[in-house]
This record gives structure tokens, sequence and C-alpha cells, in this order.
């Protein structure tokens, strides 16, 4: 026996998903937009310091213009939470 989904129950369905994504894709641009970073850069236009909200992240260069270390502080463990 097969069955058969009808073509107006399938519409419904992908309705109800694309609702569904929509609205997890508008609060994750929410809740991404909801920050301010300001930033700091060095005579070389080498980003120096992020700082954001609750924590701030430096950045340290070598001679050469690599980055040689990454500090954040105060540490930030906690995961972002998304809505979805």
């Amino acid at each position: 026996m097969t069955h058969h989904n009808s073509p107006a129950r399938q519409s419904k369905r992908y309705l109800s998903l694309s609702v569904i994504i929509l609205f997890c894709l508008m609060a994750a641009l929410s809740w991404a937009s909801s920050e301010t970073v300001h930033y700091t850069y060095d005579n070389t236009y080498q980003i120096k310091k992020a700082a954001f909200t609750n924590f701030t992240t430096s950045y340290a260069y070598d001679d050469a213009g690599n980055i040689n270390s990454i500090t954040t502080n105060p540490q930030d463990t906690t995961a972002p939470h998304l809505p979805c």
C-alpha cells in the first residue's frame, strides 16, 4: 500500500517549516546585532583590541606582524544563547 501526501498537506508542511526557519533566522540576527563591539587598531592597522559588553579580547603581534597571543579578560566561558 502506497501512501501519498496530498498537495495541500505538503504545502501546509512547507509553510510551517518556512515560518519556523524564518523565526529562528530573525531571532538569531536580533541576538547577533544586539552586541556592540569597539575595535582598536595599532599604527599598522592590525586589530589591537576588541571590546565587547562583558569582556575584552587583546591581540599581540611578533615583529613580522603575525599574531603571537590572544588574551580575553575576563575569560568568557559562557556559550551564546540562541533562541532556537
